[in-house]
């Protein structure tokens, strides 16, 4: 699976949960578009690192890939509750890292007062156009979908 394969190249220890269906995806408002994935940025980025014969990013082999799946990045907090939900508009379109840290610090923020004082996780959720929704979230997660999304715990929690 794509999802494995990404976790283990780039060493995210973070839980992975599986959308395989993409019903989170799509209630979210993410879909599928050529023009948003092959837009003129990729195009000219593609075409830079061939002229400068730098080597492209591969697909993983022998993975049934949607190269046409859009992302976009999620972030919930340790209750499941939503801080920020950003659609892709293009495979470029991503928020700051500093606009995801900011919901972050809010919500934890909003969490501690909410639990006088007591620390409670934040979580950032990201998904990427080459694996399927990536969510980073707390059991509380399943009781707001009643789908089920829990395929495969990857990784230990934090």
């Amino acid at each position: 699976m794509g999802a494995q394969r990404w976790l283990k190249e780039t060493g995210f220890h973070y839980d992975m949960l599986l959308d395989r269906n993409r019903e989170i995806y799509k209630a979210a408002g993410m879909g599928r578009t050529v023009a948003g994935v092959w837009n003129t940025q990729v195009l000219q980025y593609y075409s830079e690192q061939v002229l400068a014969k730098k080597r492209l990013p591969q697909d993983f082999e022998g993975l049934d890939d949607d190269k046409e799946q859009m992302g976009g990045d999620i972030v919930l907090d340790g209750n499941g509750r939503y801080g920020l939900i950003h659609v892709s508009q293009a495979s470029t379109d991503r928020p700051s890292v500093e606009k995801l840290l900011d919901v972050v610090m809010v919500r934890n923020k909003g969490n501690q007062e909410e639990k006088s004082g007591s620390s409670i996780d934040t979580t950032l959720i990201t998904s990427f156009n080459k694996i399927q929704l990536l969510l980073h979230a707390w059991e509380k997660l399943f009781e707001m979908f009643p789908v089920s999304l829990h395929e495969q715990q990857l990784s230990p929690g934090l």
